[in-house]
């Protein structure tokens, strides 16, 4: 079983690397699973990221409701229902590598996933889980109660002294505040 992620993490990692159109909301459901070259309507679609050149886009008929639709190239909008997302790149982008970048994405959210697992399986804290966490989110993490009591918090935290004022058990409350407004 693959983690499964959402349009938007994948359009957030693709424009570290790529230049794209948007179209259509990114949806931050976590659904979609590893990618898949369009070939014709009997591919199994549902929850896929699909690469497509934009010439064998599909007619409406085709259910690509669920899925993130990759084009190569400029598309006809009116060959897609109004729900569909699109992530239209230039006719120059090279599916395979696109395809591998996309799969490496998915790699790193599998190799996290794992690394999780195995950090309950061995018993370890909810410290080493959030440290674990600190490079899919990039931001250190705070774990605490709904009132606010501390449970947890990313050793990165301890390592610099700009961020120890965000573990203070006193200030807990105002920074979430804080936070919440920024």
């Amino acid at each position: 079983l693959t983690m499964k992620i959402s349009e938007e993490i994948i359009a957030r990692k693709l424009h570290e690397k790529y230049i794209f159109k948007e179209f259509g909301s990114l949806s931050t459901n976590l659904i979609l699973e590893r990618p898949v070259f369009f070939k014709d309507e009997y591919c199994i679609l549902n929850n896929k990221v699909c690469i497509m050149y934009s010439d064998y886009i599909p007619l409406k008929s085709i259910d690509l409701k669920s899925s993130l639709i990759l084009s190569i190239g400029p598309i006809d909008k009116d060959k897609l229902y109004s729900s569909n997302t699109l992530l239209e790149f230039t006719k120059d982008t090279c599916p395979f590598e696109l395809f591998n970048y996309i799969q490496e994405i998915f790699d790193t959210y599998d190799e996290w996933e794992n690394k999780l697992q195995q950090i309950l399986n061995d018993n370890n804290s909810i410290k080493d889980m959030v440290d674990c966490s600190f490079n899919i989110f990039n931001n250190p993490m705070i774990i605490c109660t709904s009132d606010f009591l501390l449970i947890s918090y990313s050793s990165i935290i301890d390592e610099d002294p700009n961020l120890e004022h965000i573990a203070d058990p006193d200030k807990i409350y105002e920074n979430s505040n804080i936070l919440k407004l920024d």
